[in-house]
This record gives C-alpha cells, sequence and structure tokens, in this order.
C-alpha cells in the first residue's frame, strides 16, 4: 500500500469548539484507523492545549503556522506550506479553498462543503451587516465553484 501525506487544514480544529473542528477532528481519527499507512500533517494556527480533542498519533503531525487572513492562508500559505512538507494530497475541510498552486505543485486536492444553501441564487439566508462576513460570502460564492471543478475528491457534509 502506498504512503501518502495529507495536508490537512486544522484551523478550526483547536480552539473554540465549532462543527468544522469536529468535522475535522473526526476525519483525522477515520484516517487513522483505515489508513494507517498515511502520513497526516495538521496545519493550525493556535497553540495546542490538553484539554482539546486533539487526537496524537505517530502518523499526524502538527504544524504551526502564522494567524493570518483566511484567504491569503488557503490561496498562498497553506498549499506552500503543504508542498514544503511533502504532501501529496491537500485537504481544504472549511468549505472554501484554493485550486491554482495546489495544482501548479502537483498535489491531489480534496475538499469538504459544508452548508451551501447560500450558494443557490436569491436566496435570502439571514446575515450580518457586518462587512466582513458580507466579503466572507462574496469570496465564498466565487472560490467555491471554481474549486468544486477542479477538485479530485469532494466530501459533503
Amino acid at each position: 500500500m502506498n504512503k501518502e501525506a495529507i495536508a490537512i487544514d486544522g484551523r478550526f480544529l483547536i480552539g473554540k469548539t465549532r462543527g468544522i473542528g469536529h468535522y475535522t477532528n473526526s476525519l483525522i481519527q477515520q484516517l487513522i484507523r483505515y489508513k494507517p499507512n498515511n502520513k497526516i500533517i495538521v496545519f493550525h494556527d493556535k497553540k495546542i492545549i490538553k484539554n482539546n480533542f486533539v487526537i496524537f498519533n505517530s502518523n499526524v503531525s502538527f504544524v504551526y503556522v502564522p494567524d493570518v487572513t483566511y484567504p491569503l492562508w488557503e490561496i498562498v500559505l497553506f498549499p506552500i506550506y503543504a508542498y514544503f512538507y511533502k504532501a501529496s494530497i491537500i485537504h481544504f475541510v472549511g468549505n472554501t479553498g484554493s485550486w491554482l498552486l495546489p495544482k501548479m505543485l502537483g498535489m491531489k486536492i480534496f475538499v469538504t462543503t459544508h452548508d451551501v444553501y447560500y450558494m443557490k441564487k436569491g436566496n435570502n439566508f439571514p446575515q450580518s451587516n457586518n462587512l466582513k462576513q458580507k466579503l466572507g460570502s462574496l469570496y465564498r460564492r466565487n472560490i467555491i465553484p471554481n474549486l468544486i471543478k477542479r477538485a479530485d475528491k469532494i466530501f459533503t457534509v
């Protein structure tokens, strides 16, 4: 069985408990159990503390990275880090991601999509008047269709 290195975006794994954090934790547990030959590299931007639900295993390594805006992270830095750590697969778990650099660097792209109701035209999904959330919604509406077209595997939640 070939050993692959999988880079996982773990920025929602550590810190405030959120659905994406639970999903990422479950994903890591399943990879440990069903793909024991794979190396899992989790990139995160918060300090790991003992009371988090982080799984420690010899196949899992955690890499602390700078806390930057999400678009800069997933479009530029995450693919570069994944390449530097010799990942053959890059997994975007937080509903958005990048395809250009990972494809240029020869990585397979896995993406997990969550709650895509906001993609429906004309929906009235409640949103804050907060500028950051409006920009985030615009970013997701533009990124997801292109990412999905170029992903090697898509997981839906």
